[in-house]
């Protein structure tokens, strides 16, 4: 990346004559930004210079508006109302005045709760940024020479480095917080420095890696219904409620579950009169096996679109390789040869071997036929398979096969899944860790991250990748769940009294029965984990006073960053989630690095920001911004010089026009599309179209209504002219950032 001067400003479109003797520059080196921003210091000229993160089209939906929570005055400004909320604190102050908060407490848990500190600036920042003059000092109606996206936008590049440990792949801004080389730069989001070792993931057999990495009919047809192939073969059926509603639409498919989730396996053999369900299928009519898999999933799936072929192929494959396939085949020979013989399968939940060394297991490690009682010897993490019982038996998450059991394509030879005895290894340090063995967390971060030197077909099953996280997730929430009811006494749940237990209690009557469980505020998205946050951002607004500026930030699939990982891949952005919000962190925490130099809005007072998921999955944050006082904020003219909610000229300013007609049109709606996602009771939900307004100005509650003048400026959007009323409130800055 070419290194940018002061004879470039914010905006321009052209190179202005750099007059050295008059101003002297220094230099900011940002590791964060891997480059370098250059600033002027001449008092007497406030026109900031170009840095190095520069405007594209393809950068996601980023809004400066009041969205009924922050305003632009602060005076008549509004308090937050969410309750999930992260903090910082401006280090101009002593502790003490502080309102008894503690500045150097950090809530970094996997609800992307983040801490942030103002640090104080090395020079007073005398007057916010006027961006709009900023952008509008130079203007070319030629665009002949004007400069490709590539030169404006400021792209992360690619996971180019690897952990010296595991070699997975990270960008260089993933690096650990204490890691100050750029040469090699520290990693510990995968295998926590070293500290876990784990076997590396099986080559799959011929015929199944042909399914997944070569290009055919049947390739296509195997990754399109995936799940409905892996349902097919699976043992044990998955007791969320699967939300089959979502996908209707033309939208990228997701994968959604309501309710509590767990593994929940059948006897042997169906009752009289039941159709064979998932591990039946392993032993009941198998002359039909084939057709019977087929039947199993029409219900669900158009059954038409699968291939008996494919189902063979998997078939085959499972038949040779897999562990508790053939386990389930040798009950099925048993009965066969001694029909009036009652047995069972045990499922054994206790391995001899180390989990950290490479091998796989073999039959009489995973399963045991029983005939007639049952040992007495059993584990207690052992599952017993009745014959014919009719019944249901849930499966522990603590069972190695708890996994292997429900993805048999992905685990195609029967490997162990998580284990609770997998061991840290230390390399050789003299640390004293208090805990011993590896956590579910641990475990499938170690598992999503690719490796060079691994084949995973974890990550290429798409819709069922989705699958696979949602299990995980749940898997790990039921894990510290279960510590919290187990450790009630060691968390002191006794002792938790007072106001804020009586607004989350729900009963009061003392005619409830059973036991309470007592969620602390260390469980995110626990009860008190959620007004201890929100508690703490109301006392941020009584400290400080109103937020100024609320900003919306949403990630774009179509980022360059994760185009180019995906392509190389023959994966799409909704297959790869985890991806997508790798490079949103990314992205939002130069955000907010940037807004917090000052340079953007004047001087930040505190930060508050949270990350949400949308309906289709997509990760946004919400930014609630402390500014430092001025009294420009009290003028309406104020709010023109950083948000616009107006088409712009498309012959002055193409770029910004673009981006406007992709991000910040809503809609159509109302009655020229009533079917519109945004539609409620005949209604727009979000009170679109707005009126015309020549200025702008703050209504009696202190609301800013922003500029929307009748210009005659119309962009067409699926065939329907919208106009000014349409324009969702923005910067042009952050927009084209």
């Amino acid at each position: 990346m070419r290194k940018l001067t002061s004879s470039t400003t914010i905006g321009s479109k052209r190179k202005h004559p750099s007059n050295n003797q008059e101003n002297e520059n220094r230099t900011v080196i940002d590791e964060s930004y891997m480059s370098s921003i250059e600033f002027s210091n001449n008092t007497n000229n406030r026109t900031p210079l170009r840095g190095v993160f520069q405007s594209s089209l393809s950068t996601p939906l980023s809004i400066v508006t009041n969205a009924n929570c922050g305003q632009v005055n602060v005076a008549a400004g509004n308090p937050p109302t969410s309750n999930r909320q992260n903090y910082c604190f401006d280090l101009n102050l002593s502790p003490e005045s502080q309102i008894g908060m503690d500045s150097n407490c950090c809530i970094t848990n996997d609800n992307n709760m983040q801490t942030a500190l103002v640090g104080p600036d090395s020079e007073t920042i005398p007057h916010y940024r006027n961006l709009m003059t900023d952008f509008q000092e130079v203007v070319e109606p030629l665009h002949d020479n004007m400069p490709s996206i590539n030169d404006y936008y400021f792209d992360l590049g690619g996971p180019e480095h690897l952990c010296e440990h595991c070699n997975s792949f990270f960008w260089y801004n993933e690096r650990s917080s204490n890691s100050k080389s750029r040469e090699s730069p520290k990693y510990s989001a995968c295998c926590v420095n070293g500290k876990i070792k784990l076997p590396f993931m099986t080559k799959p057999p011929q015929k199944l890696y042909e399914l997944f990495f070569t290009s055919n009919d049947k390739n296509r047809c195997f990754l399109k219904n995936i799940r409905s192939y892996n349902s097919m073969f699976c043992f044990t059926s998955m007791d969320g409620k699967i939300d089959r509603t979502i996908n209707n639409r033309t939208s990228p498919p997701i994968f959604r579950i309501n309710g509590q989730n767990f593994h929940r396996i059948g006897s042997l053999l169906p009752s009289d009169g039941i159709q064979p369900k998932f591990a039946q299928l392993y032993i009941h009519d198998t002359e039909n096996e084939i057709d019977n898999r087929l039947n199993s999933v029409r219900a669900e799936n158009n059954g038409s679109a699968l291939h008996s072929e494919v189902v063979h192929d998997i078939k085959q494959v499972l038949d040779e390789h897999n562990v508790l396939v053939k386990s389930f085949r040798m009950a099925k020979s048993f009965l066969e040869s001694n029909p009036q013989r009652q047995i069972r399968i045990r499922l054994i939940g206790k391995r001899t071997k180390d989990a950290r060394t490479y091998a796989l297991p073999t039959t009489s490690e995973v399963a045991a036929l029983i005939v007639g009682d049952i040992d007495p010897y059993m584990g207690q993490r052992d599952i017993v398979v009745e014959c014919r019982s009719g019944a249901l038996k849930r499966i522990n998450e603590l069972n190695p096969a708890y996994l292997p059991l429900q993805y048999p394509i992905l685990f195609p030879y029967g490997e162990d899944g998580f284990r609770e005895d997998i061991h840290f290894a230390t390399l050789g340090t003299k640390q004293d860790f208090a805990r011993k063995s590896v956590s579910q967390r641990e475990y499938f971060a170690v598992r999503i991250h690719e490796r060079s030197n691994e084949i995973s077909t974890i990550m290429y099953a798409k819709r069922l990748f989705q699958q696979f996280l949602v299990d995980a997730y749940t898997m790990v929430k039921s894990s510290r769940l279960l510590y919290i009811r187990s450790n009630q006494k060691t968390l002191r749940c006794e002792a938790y009294k007072g106001l804020s237990d009586a607004l989350t209690r729900g009963e009061v009557q003392p005619s409830s029965t059973g036991k309470r469980i007592k969620l602390p505020s260390s469980f995110t998205g626990g009860a008190r984990y959620m007004i201890q946050n929100y508690q703490d951002a109301m006392a941020i607004c009584r400290f400080i006073g109103y937020p100024n500026l609320f900003i919306t930030f949403t990630c774009n699939p179509k980022w360059p960053e994760i185009q180019r990982f995906l392509e190389k891949r023959n994966l799409k952005a909704e297959d790869r989630p985890d991806i997508v919000c790798r490079v949103f962190k990314l992205k939002l925490d130069c955000l907010i690095k940037e807004i917090k130099n000052g340079k953007l809005f004047g001087r930040v007072k505190a930060v508050i920001y949270t990350i949400k998921f949308q309906k289709r999955g997509l990760p946004h944050a919400h930014i609630l911004l402390f500014l430092q006082a001025t009294n420009d904020f009290a003028n309406p003219a104020f709010m023109d010089t950083i948000i616009s909610a107006e088409i712009p000229d498309k012959r002055s300013d193409i770029e910004y026009y673009q981006a406007v007609e992709e991000f910040m049109l809503h809609g159509p709606c109302g009655a020229a599309r009533s079917k519109s996602p945004c539609m409620a009771n005949g209604k727009c939900s979000k009170h679109f179209p707005k009126r015309y307004i020549d200025a702008s100005h703050f209504d009696q509650d202190g609301y800013p209504l922003y500029r929307r003048r009748d210009d005659k400026r119309t962009i067409k959007k699926n065939g329907i002219e919208l106009d000014n009323r349409y324009v969702v409130p923005h910067n042009r800055y952050l927009l084209l950032k």
